[in-house]
Protein backbone atom coordinates (compact mmCIF):
# COMPACT_ATOMS: atom_id res chain seq x y z
CA UNK A 1 0.00 0.00 0.00
CA UNK A 2 1.34 3.45 -0.99
CA UNK A 3 0.19 5.04 2.17
CA UNK A 4 -1.97 8.33 1.93
CA UNK A 5 -1.50 8.51 -2.05
CA UNK A 6 -2.94 5.25 -2.01
CA UNK A 7 -5.76 6.66 0.14
CA UNK A 8 -6.44 9.72 -2.48
CA UNK A 9 -6.05 12.87 -1.94
CA UNK A 10 -9.04 14.48 -0.07
CA UNK A 11 -8.89 17.32 -2.76
CA UNK A 12 -9.93 14.88 -5.45
CA UNK A 13 -13.19 13.97 -4.01
CA UNK A 14 -16.07 15.68 -5.09
CA UNK A 15 -17.57 15.92 -1.30
CA UNK A 16 -14.92 15.08 1.14
CA UNK A 17 -16.63 13.38 4.04
CA UNK A 18 -15.01 10.49 5.98
CA UNK A 19 -16.91 7.63 4.34
CA UNK A 20 -15.94 9.14 0.85
CA UNK A 21 -12.66 8.89 1.68
CA UNK A 22 -12.87 5.01 2.78
CA UNK A 23 -14.57 4.33 -0.39
CA UNK A 24 -12.19 5.83 -2.59
CA UNK A 25 -9.31 3.60 -0.44
CA UNK A 26 -11.72 0.32 -0.77
CA UNK A 27 -12.10 0.80 -4.45
CA UNK A 28 -8.46 1.36 -5.86
CA UNK A 29 -7.90 -2.05 -4.26
CA UNK A 30 -11.70 -3.86 -5.87
CA UNK A 31 -10.75 -2.02 -9.16
CA UNK A 32 -7.38 -3.32 -8.76
CA UNK A 33 -8.40 -6.68 -8.14
CA UNK A 34 -11.51 -6.54 -10.66
CA UNK A 35 -8.72 -5.56 -13.63
CA UNK A 36 -5.90 -7.72 -12.72
CA UNK A 37 -6.76 -10.13 -10.18
CA UNK A 38 -5.67 -10.81 -7.03
CA UNK A 39 -1.75 -11.17 -6.77
CA UNK A 40 -1.38 -7.39 -5.67
CA UNK A 41 -1.36 -6.68 -1.44
CA UNK A 42 0.13 -4.31 0.60
CA UNK A 43 3.93 -4.51 0.87
CA UNK A 44 3.81 -2.88 4.30
CA UNK A 45 1.72 -6.04 5.71
CA UNK A 46 3.65 -8.46 3.56
CA UNK A 47 7.00 -7.05 4.97
CA UNK A 48 4.60 -6.85 8.10
CA UNK A 49 4.03 -10.38 8.61
CA UNK A 50 6.96 -11.64 6.63
CA UNK A 51 9.47 -10.33 8.66
CA UNK A 52 8.80 -8.12 11.13
CA UNK A 53 10.25 -10.75 13.91
CA UNK A 54 13.40 -11.56 11.94
CA UNK A 55 14.55 -8.11 11.40
CA UNK A 56 14.02 -5.13 14.19
CA UNK A 57 14.80 -2.69 11.30
CA UNK A 58 12.05 -3.95 9.02
CA UNK A 59 9.43 -3.89 11.89
CA UNK A 60 10.28 -0.25 12.44
CA UNK A 61 10.01 0.36 8.96
CA UNK A 62 6.49 -1.16 9.01
CA UNK A 63 5.40 0.81 12.12
CA UNK A 64 6.51 3.85 10.80
CA UNK A 65 4.92 3.41 7.31
CA UNK A 66 1.51 3.03 9.37
CA UNK A 67 2.37 5.75 11.26
CA UNK A 68 2.73 8.01 8.22
CA UNK A 69 -0.12 6.98 7.14
CA UNK A 70 -2.66 7.01 9.73
CA UNK A 71 -1.42 10.86 10.82
CA UNK A 72 -1.97 11.27 7.27
CA UNK A 73 -5.60 10.04 7.27
CA UNK A 74 -6.41 11.44 10.64
CA UNK A 75 -5.00 14.77 8.98
CA UNK A 76 -7.99 14.35 6.64
CA UNK A 77 -10.88 13.46 8.80
CA UNK A 78 -10.22 16.97 10.76
CA UNK A 79 -10.09 18.79 7.48
CA UNK A 80 -13.34 16.80 7.00
CA UNK A 81 -14.79 17.79 10.34
CA UNK A 82 -13.81 15.01 12.84
CA UNK A 83 -12.85 16.07 16.18
CA UNK A 84 -9.57 16.30 16.75
CA UNK A 85 -9.56 13.35 20.17
CA UNK A 86 -11.10 10.84 17.17
CA UNK A 87 -9.29 11.62 13.95
CA UNK A 88 -5.91 9.30 15.27
CA UNK A 89 -8.62 6.28 16.25
CA UNK A 90 -11.06 6.61 13.43
CA UNK A 91 -8.04 6.77 10.91
CA UNK A 92 -6.47 3.38 12.75
CA UNK A 93 -9.94 1.90 12.22
CA UNK A 94 -10.12 2.65 8.70
CA UNK A 95 -6.66 1.79 8.03
CA UNK A 96 -7.19 -1.80 9.90
CA UNK A 97 -10.19 -2.64 8.35
CA UNK A 98 -9.13 -1.92 4.97
CA UNK A 99 -5.90 -4.38 5.55
CA UNK A 100 -8.31 -6.82 6.89
CA UNK A 101 -10.48 -6.71 3.97
CA UNK A 102 -7.22 -7.28 1.33
CA UNK A 103 -6.40 -10.03 3.12
CA UNK A 104 -9.43 -11.99 2.83
CA UNK A 105 -10.31 -10.94 -0.45
CA UNK A 106 -7.30 -12.31 -1.83
CA UNK A 107 -7.66 -15.43 0.42
CA UNK A 108 -11.41 -15.56 -0.96
CA UNK A 109 -10.56 -14.04 -4.98
CA UNK A 110 -13.56 -12.24 -3.67
CA UNK A 111 -13.95 -8.27 -3.14
CA UNK A 112 -17.03 -9.15 -0.97
CA UNK A 113 -14.91 -8.04 2.31
CA UNK A 114 -13.57 -5.05 0.45
CA UNK A 115 -17.33 -3.69 -0.37
CA UNK A 116 -18.73 -4.98 3.16
CA UNK A 117 -16.11 -2.90 5.15
CA UNK A 118 -16.70 -0.10 3.27
CA UNK A 119 -20.48 -0.39 3.05
CA UNK A 120 -20.92 -0.90 7.23
CA UNK A 121 -17.92 1.27 8.21
CA UNK A 122 -19.03 4.42 5.69
CA UNK A 123 -21.76 5.68 8.18
CA UNK A 124 -20.07 5.22 11.62
CA UNK A 125 -17.12 7.55 10.39
CA UNK A 126 -19.18 9.91 8.87
CA UNK A 127 -21.15 10.40 12.63
CA UNK A 128 -18.22 11.21 13.46
CA UNK A 129 -18.36 14.73 12.28
CA UNK A 130 -21.80 15.18 13.72
CA UNK A 131 -23.44 15.83 10.93
CA UNK A 132 -26.20 14.75 9.22
CA UNK A 133 -25.09 13.49 5.78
Amino acid sequence: MDGPARAGPRAALPNPTPSGLFDAMVRQWTEEYQTVGFAGGCPVAAATVGCAESAASTREAASDAFAAWNRAVAQALVGMGVPEGRSEALAALMISALEGAILIARAERDTRALTTVSRELGPVLDAATGKAH
